[in-house]
């Protein structure tokens, strides 16, 4: 199907040279990454036991340190 999306230029410039690199088109690119990212919001994460602490423990995105909490709690 074909659909016209406007995509802020640096953000073009980044799918295009992936696409390049991996040498794919664009159009493939973009339908991968709205695959992925649909299918990302149907799956909720797994959660698994810490195996320290045996709390339940979800990894979604990249690890906070103890700083940048400290630093948020620091804001209020």
């Amino acid at each position: 199907m074909r659909t016209t999306i406007d995509l802020p230029d640096a953000v073009h410039a980044r799918v295009k040279s992936y696409a390049q690199a991996s040498q794919q088109s664009v159009t493939t690119v973009i339908a991968g990454l709205v695959a992925q990212g649909i299918d990302g919001l149907a799956q909720p994460p797994d959660p698994m036991i810490d195996p320290r602490s045996g709390f339940p423990v979800v990894s979604y995105g990249r690890p906070v340190t103890s700083a940048e909490v400290a630093d948020l709690i620091d804001e209020d």
